[in-house]
């Protein structure tokens, strides 16, 4: 399977548990293009689904999406996961809906 980043510890600090511990990160942001193939790896913090056309995405796709964006509002994309990133630390704990960008 792809690798996941991580930091290794310095060799001198082997010997002990927490310097043998890998850190992995979660990907921030996972972008998919309909129409395309493929899935959400499930991975990341946000799914974002970047479609030709918003408003002929199948259902089943679209609900496997954080975020549904069309090809014009990309620009706006990164301000969009910063808002949406602030009100998810805010509530935490609750489920997160599918957001579209208007």
């Amino acid at each position: 399977g792809p690798c996941s980043p991580h930091v290794e510890a310095p060799k001198e600090a082997l010997g002990s548990t927490a310097a043998r511990r890998t850190i992995t990160r979660r990907p921030f942001a996972e972008i998919l293009f309909h129409p395309g193939q493929g899935d959400f790896s499930g991975q990341a913090t946000w799914n974002v689904l970047v479609a030709q056309k918003r408003d002929i995405v199948p259902l089943e796709r679209a609900a496997t999406a954080d975020v549904v964006v069309n090809t014009d509002e990309m620009r706006d994309l990164p301000d969009q996961l910063r808002t949406l990133e602030a009100e998810d630390r805010k509530s935490r704990g609750s489920l997160r809906q599918p957001q579209r960008i208007a």
